[in-house]
């Protein structure tokens, strides 16, 4: 169900140029977003804040172990270890840095659902705010937490991977097979660790930038109005588009006669209108440009109160410059019963 946007007006703080803009088709929503990696709906759980803790100090206190004796920090018995010491340490590191994040995931889902009872016992005539936790005057995003994330994802699994290098490569001899598969998730690193120089590039070049509501929350049934904030580093636009768009992500799990288990995750996309920069243009930074979108009646409302399905809106801005490109998306509270912020 796709529709194109109303109209665009410019908005200006400072001295502005219009935005030569034209609706354009959007398109489907590409399976992998390179502006946006996370999910709203999560398919890890740690089987609750008790066990994760648990699991993660085990995790931690082993791994610990292992590290500290092979570095010689604590009595250990390194005639029993068969492997070089510093393998050992990097195995043991590996243990620990996987409690460090059980234990993490652990308090932080305890803090989430905690936050959201609280949300609802103060706020229970907001349905919005009940919801998520949401700034009523803006959607912020920060590209530092994707770098962050990034960073960290490329440097465990290189971590991961350096005791089966030295053991396949260079200890023993290994099936040709064995070898490629250690290879291909190599690649692998190397992929994750380009993404995160990216994504750091990106950070550094544009830093935290958001888009400001007209109103909250917004509704399905008319138009819809996005103060988009121009970040730092964009100035010379190439090209570019503003595309608002509803998303629905649900579980799909393991059919089983004795449990039902979370194994996958699937995004779609139930609408969508697009603007397009119909020529270069050059920006100032901090200036914000006003887009308009025209929703109808029956589009779908933001549920993350979570659940096995959760749907939400976001605008996607993509923006073609000299050197890296911008591409940021942001949350938008469009809900379809009028509620009171």
């Amino acid at each position: 169900m796709n529709t194109s946007p109303h109209r665009i007006v410019p908005t200006q703080i400072s001295a502005l140029s219009t935005l030569p803009l034209k609706p354009a088709t959007p398109p489907a929503l590409p399976l992998w977003r390179e502006a946006d990696d996370r999910w709203h709906l999560d398919t890890f759980s740690t089987g609750g804040t008790t066990a994760g803790i648990l699991w993660g100090l085990g995790f931690l206190a082993g791994g610990g172990w292992m590290t500290l004796g092979a570095l010689g920090l604590i009595p250990f018995d390194t005639t029993r270890v068969r492997v070089p010491l510093p393998v050992f340490a990097l195995i043991g590191t590996t243990f620990a840095v996987v409690g460090l994040f059980l234990g993490g995931r652990a308090l932080w889902e305890w803090k989430k659902s905690r936050a959201a009872a609280e949300r609802k016992n103060q706020i229970p005539g907001s349905r919005a705010l009940a919801d998520y936790p949401w700034d009523v005057t803006q959607s912020p995003a920060s590209p530092w937490r994707s770098a962050i994330r990034r960073t960290f994802l490329a440097g465990f699994l290189a971590l991961f991977l350096a005791p089966f290098v030295w053991l396949f490569f260079f200890h023993v001899p290994a099936p040709l097979l064995m070898r490629a598969l250690i290879a291909l998730f190599m690649l692998a690193v190397l992929w994750m660790a380009f993404l995160a120089v990216r994504a750091w590039l990106r950070a550094f070049k544009f830093g935290a930038s958001a888009v400001r509501y007209a109103r909250f929350p917004l509704h399905p049934g008319g138009d819809v109005v996005l103060h988009w904030r121009v970040p730092a580093g964009c100035r010379d636009v190439l090209a570019g588009h503003f595309t608002l768009r509803a998303i629905e992500e649900r579980l799909i799990q393991s059919s089983s006669s004795h449990r039902r288990r979370r194994v996958s995750r699937t995004r779609k996309q139930l609408w969508s209108a697009r603007w397009e920069l119909a020529a270069p243009v050059t920006l100032r930074a901090h200036e914000e440009h006003a887009l308009t979108f025209s929703l109808p009646a029956e589009a779908p409302g933001t549920w993350l109160g979570g659940g096995e399905t959760a749907r939400y809106w976001e605008l996607g801005v993509e923006l073609s410059l000299p050197g890296v490109d911008f591409r940021e998306n942001y949350l938008v509270p469009v809900y379809r019963e009028p509620t009171a912020a």
